[in-house]
């Protein structure tokens, strides 16, 4: 007859083991990082579509981007609105289009980093953290397995920061023509490729 073991109860704990925190501090630090930034990115996104309805009432820009429920949707709007607000050949347009198709390729890289859960695993530095084999769809593993993704999240909050800048000094062109705001040049992004870092 098999001898039937009986484990108590037990409320679990709050707390993270104590061999993990620090590399979870490293990763939360991170993670927090990249998503504070490119939340930033979206509100001068904001900024410019808003300057782009209407310099003179940005309200009623923000309202419609708000409507909004999607950061890919709101993106979607301002690529659409480009194209009946400013000509194709212009510098504004190719600024604004390539601060678009920078965003929609860090998405990507933001999406991951907020939505890919991990797992403890142990190396020649201590515990470290690994895309987990099960809580992941195959397309996130492919992309994220074989790289070092906490590198590449912080380039990708890097970048962010820098679409941040040149979408605020494009906004600030159009919205005080007065002031003589040049048009900034595109930066070299580290974690995408975007076109050229050498045209306005």
């Amino acid at each position: 007859m098999t001898q039937q073991h009986s484990y108590p109860s037990q409320k679990p704990k709050r707390r993270t083991p104590s061999i993990w925190r620090r590399p979870i501090k490293t990763y939360a630090k991170t993670i927090g990082e990249l998503l504070w930034a490119a939340n930033r990115a979206q509100a001068s996104f904001a900024d410019l579509f808003s300057v782009l309805v209407d310099p003179t009432q940005l309200d009623a820009g923000l309202a419609i981007w708000f409507s909004i429920q999607t950061d890919s949707g709101q993106i979607k709007a301002l690529e659409a609105l480009l194209k009946v607000r400013a000509k194709p050949t212009t510098r504004l347009y190719r600024s604004a289009h390539w601060a678009a198709a920078a965003v929609n390729k860090l998405a990507e890289i933001r999406n991951d980093a907020a939505h890919m859960a991990t797992a403890p695993t142990v190396n020649s530095k201590g515990i470290a953290f690994i895309p987990d084999p099960i809580g992941n769809p195959t397309s996130r593993l492919k992309r994220r397995s074989s790289t070092d993704f906490l590198k590449l999240f912080r380039q990708a909050k890097g970048d962010y920061v820098q679409v941040q800048r040149y979408v605020h000094d494009v906004f600030c062109h159009l919205a005080y023509p007065n002031e003589r705001y040049p048009l900034p040049l595109r930066p070299k992004l580290l974690s995408v490729v975007v076109g050229s870092s050498r045209k306005s």
